[in-house]
Order: structure tokens, then C-alpha cells, then sequence
């Protein structure tokens, strides 16, 4: 009986010592596999890591280029105003200088030929009626590289540019404005990139909209922060595909020197109402209060 119970416990004890061992056995595994797979976690985790740094670098990369390409549109579109400033003066101070000479010395031999020589003073007609429209023709041209008007400030600015798109185009205008009273809210590069994006617009609807009126309104955001300027036309409106032309250069030139500025451009465009351009731009914070709450039509 004793012999039994002794055989027992040692049976038990082996057990024991087998379970003992095969756990032990299970944890080494266990823990094998936990090592293993923490390894492998490691390994993605850094790699998921390399992917995210590389990524952010791409995309710093990108707003870097994106940044310089925005730099080098605006100095590119400053160099080519320069420019237009330049031609415009040289125009204006030899071409327009030697016009006028000519025309004062065919303007005495008209004179001179009145009575003695008929034939002649017809010719001389002619040649002055020619040197005339010349004349007239070298103001347009400067005009358009260069508006002196802009040098009036920018509200008599837009009024002469729809003048002479009125005139030009035959469309008829309505212009609502809320002027500030002084426009020094405005910096020069401002004033002309103003104007210049009116210019673009209502060349587009010239060109684009077969549109039979064009509205402009003008005016400041309720805290007089943004100056605002709205362009509608009642033609056949732009498709969202002509907005995202590749080749669509207007548009592209518009948000271009908005952003310069920090400006804004909101397109709302439909088949039958036309299209409104919505833009907006930041008004230096000295100038908050020197705007004028009368509205003139």
C-alpha cells in the first residue's frame, strides 16, 4: 500500500516536472514569437516612418516649388509691366514727339498752299487728316500698354476702361460703386492688378460670352477689410470643363495675381444667367477706416 502511494507521488512528481517542461517549453516559444514578431512591428513601424518623412519631404518640396513658381509668375508679370511702362514712354517721348513736328510742318504748308497751290493744299489735307489718326492710333496703343489714366487713381480708371469697352464692343454697362475717400488704400501694384483683371474679364466676355450687358459693382466687406469687385455679364455663362481647360490662360492669370496679394476669385456661372467673377482683396490695415459708406450709382 505504501509502495503504491510512494509510486503515486513519484508519478505525480513526474508529471509534474514533464508539465513544468513543457511550459517552460511553450513560454521560450511564446516569447520567441513575441520577439519575432515585435521585430517585424519594428521594422514596419520604420519603414512606415521612412515612408511618412519622405512623403512630407515631397510634399514641402511641392509647396516649395509651388511657392516659387507663384514668386516667378509675379516677378514675370512685374517685368513685363515694367516693360509696358517703358515701351509706353518711349512711344509716347519719340514717336509722339516726331508725330507732332510733322504734323506742325504740314500743318503750316497747308496753310502756305491754301491759295497759291490748290492741288498741293489737297494733298496736304489728306496727309494731315493721315497724321491725325496716326496720332490717334500711338495714344491707343500707349493707352493699352500703360494707362496714364491709372495715374487719376483707379475709380476713373475703370470708369475710362468701360468706356472704351462700351465703345469698342458696342455693349451697354452699369457700373455700382462705393468709392473710399482716398484710394491710397491701395498700393500702385495693387491698383494696376485691379485693373489689369478687369481688363482680362472683359476682354473674356468679349471674346467668350455673347453677352448684350456687362455689370460691375465695387465696394468694401461690411468691416472694410476687403475691397470686393464683381464682373456679370447675361451671356452663355462658362462650363466647369472650360474652367479647368488646361490652356485656359485668363482665368489662370486672374487667380495668379490675386494670389500675389492675397486675394480670392469666386466663379458662379450658369447657361442662362451669365457669369459673375467675384474677386477680393485684402485693404492695408492702416486704411480699415478711411473708406466712405455712400454708395454711388
Amino acid at each position: 500500500m505504501e509502495k503504491n502511494k510512494s509510486q503515486e507521488r513519484w508519478g505525480n512528481a513526474e508529471y509534474a516536472m514533464d508539465v513544468g517542461v513543457l511550459l517552460s517549453s511553450t513560454n521560450r516559444q511564446i516569447e520567441r514569437r513575441v520577439c519575432q514578431r515585435t521585430a517585424e512591428q519594428t521594422q514596419v513601424n520604420e519603414a512606415l516612418v521612412a515612408q511618412i518623412l519622405a512623403r512630407q519631404q515631397v510634399e514641402e518640396a511641392l509647396r516649395q516649388s509651388q511657392k516659387q513658381l507663384s514668386e516667378l509668375i509675379e516677378h514675370q508679370a512685374q517685368i513685363k509691366e515694367d516693360e509696358r511702362k517703358r515701351i509706353a514712354r518711349d512711344i509716347h517721348d519719340e514717336l509722339g514727339q516726331n508725330l507732332l513736328a510733322l504734323r506742325l510742318d504740314i500743318s503750316r504748308l497747308q496753310e502756305r498752299t491754301r491759295h497759291s497751290h490748290p492741288r498741293l493744299h489737297k494733298h496736304t489735307c489728306i496727309a494731315l487728316n493721315n497724321i491725325d489718326l496716326t496720332i490717334k492710333s500711338v495714344k491707343a496703343i500707349i493707352n493699352n500698354l500703360r494707362p496714364f489714366i491709372l495715374e487719376l487713381g483707379l475709380q476713373a480708371a475703370i470708369n475710362w476702361q468701360l468706356d472704351e469697352f462700351s465703345r469698342v464692343t458696342g455693349l451697354a454697362y452699369r457700373l455700382h460703386h462705393r468709392s473710399p475717400e482716398n484710394e491710397q488704400i491701395f498700393s500702385d501694384e495693387q491698383t494696376l492688378a485691379i485693373f489689369r483683371i478687369l481688363q482680362e474679364s472683359l476682354n473674356n466676355i468679349a471674346q467668350h460670352a455673347r453677352a448684350s450687358t456687362v455689370e460691375v459693382s465695387l465696394g468694401f466687406s461690411a468691416d472694410h477689410r476687403h475691397f470686393f469687385m464683381d464682373i456679370s455679364d447675361d451671356g452663355i455663362g462658362i462650363g466647369a470643363a472650360d474652367i479647368k481647360k488646361h490652356k485656359s490662360f485668363g482665368l489662370a492669370g486672374i487667380r495668379e495675381r490675386l494670389h500675389a496679394f492675397g486675394g480670392q476669385l469666386i466663379i458662379d456661372s450658369t447657361p442662362t444667367n451669365g457669369t459673375t467673377l467675384s474677386i477680393s482683396v485684402p485693404v492695408r490695415e492702416s486704411c480699415y477706416r478711411n473708406t466712405d459708406d455712400g454708395i454711388a450709382e
